[in-house]
Parts: structure tokens; sequence; C-alpha cells
């Protein structure tokens, strides 16, 4: 039989996050009064105008948050732009994501699962090719997360997801109804059936 499950994350971004209100504090001090928005490239830092992003989002009045996972010489290169906080592999993603107001993504990968996780709305821009490109339409076309085609539509919907609005509500209780059914029980069921011999019936999950 098949089942359909929710996505899964781990149990720590579904949770509050203990290291959230020290984040808080950090980009406080950083940037006072800026809204910090998650600018995602990847664990590779993949990604077109990831600079030219961060400098926008900073002209426009937020804290760029970019992680630039491995790539050390993208973080290098960010962290020369002006209140941009440029980060590497950072292992405390739930609570940066939870002291965060919204996560730019780039390729409807696990980050954007995980920022949904959290409660964060997620956008979509400038997508890679392949995967990423096809999984920011289809997520968006399901109401799960927004696409911005260009970067005055990218300012737009922050400016709505970011501040309280009924967008970010209906983004907020989207991305969490995904997380209704726990993909381990499922395969822990499926294991039960294995090991007795495939005798038992799979029950539908809602």
């Amino acid at each position: 039989p098949a089942v359909a499950t929710g996505p899964l994350v781990a149990e720590r971004f579904l949770g509050p996050a203990p290291g959230a209100a020290d984040w808080r504090r950090r980009f406080d001090r950083r940037a006072p009064g800026r809204p910090p928005v998650v600018l995602s490239a990847g664990a590779w830092g993949a990604g077109t105008r990831l600079a030219a992003t961060a400098r926008m989002l900073s002209a426009a009045g937020y804290l760029p948050v970019a992680l630039c996972g491995r790539d050390e010489r993208l973080r290098d290169r960010l962290s020369r732009c002006p209140r941009v906080a440029a980060l590497g592999w950072e292992p405390d993603l739930p609570g940066l994501l939870a002291a965060t107001r919204a996560l730019v993504d780039n390729a409807a990968g696990q980050t954007a699962l995980e920022a949904l996780a959290t409660g964060v709305p997620v956008v979509g821009y400038r997508p890679i090719p392949g995967h990423g490109r096809e999984g920011v339409r289809r997520m968006a076309a399901l109401g799960l997360t927004d696409h911005a085609a260009d970067s005055w539509e990218l300012l737009r919907l922050l400016d709505a997801l970011t501040a309280p609005s009924a967008l970010r509500e209906r983004r907020i209780a989207a991305g969490r109804r995904l997380f209704a059914t726990d993909p381990t029980d499922v395969a822990a069921r499926l294991a039960e059936m294995v090991a007795d011999g495939g005798a038992g019936v799979m029950t539908p999950f809602s």
C-alpha cells in the first residue's frame, strides 16, 4: 500500500527553540529595529546574485541573515556588505529561524521545510534550475509559500509576511499543517508489517 505523509524534519524544529531568545538579542544588537530575514543559499552556497539580493534587502530596511553553508568565499564576500549578517554552517538553525520573520529561499529544499515547521513564512526567489525551480513553483501553487518573480514582488511579499497580516497567518497555518502526520510513525507501522510477514493491513493516515 502507498501512504502519503508529511515531510521529515528533525523534531527540534517542531517545538519551542531554546536558542531563539539569544538570536533575537544578537540581531537587535547588530541592527536595532530591522526585521531579520534569512537568505538561504543551501549547504554549498549555491545561487545567483546573492550579494545583490542581500544589499537590496538591507536597503529596504531588513537585516539579511545570509546562510552561506560551507562556502567561505561567499561568506567573506557577503560580510563586506553593510548591515548584512553572513553566517557559515550554523548548528542552531531552529533557534535562528524562530528569531527571524521570513525565509528567502531558492531551492524549496530542506531549509524551506524546516522554516515551515518552525512557523516562518517562505518566499521563493531566483530558484536554482531543476528541482529548485519546480519546487518553488509547486509549493507556491499549493499555498504553502510564495514565489517572487522579481525584486519588487520580493519586497512587497516581505512587507506583508514580516508584519502581522492575514497572509502571514495563512502561510504559517498552511505550513504547519504539513506536519500533522509523523512519517516515522508510518515507517514504524510498515516495519511491523514486514516483521509480521506482511500479513497486516495498512490503515490510511490522515
